[in-house]
């Protein structure tokens, strides 16, 4: 299980890289390219994935609770799996 708290993947191509289970919050993914990325079960909590492309990637189980979605929308708590926003 990877530890990648506050980690700066602004601008990366992380297309089809598997984040299942890692810690990643407060994450920075900013304009990344997360295409079919897995995050299954992962902790997002407080990550930031305004303009990422997140085309066909999975969050099932992951903990989006307070995370800033890709079209800039903030998701609220109970955001598990997809973002809630308001």
């Amino acid at each position: 299980r990877a530890n990648l708290y506050e980690t700066n993947f602004e601008g990366g191509n992380f297309e089809k890289t598997n984040f299942t289970s890692a810690n990643l919050t407060r994450a920075n993914f900013k304009a990344a390219s997360l295409i079919e990325a897995n995050f299954n079960n992962a902790n997002l909590f407080e990550a930031d994935f305004t303009g990422a492309n997140i085309l066909n990637a999975n969050f099932e189980g992951a903990n989006l609770n307070n995370a800033t979605w890709a079209d800039g929308k903030k998701c609220v708590l109970n955001s598990i799996g997809k973002c809630n926003s308001k």
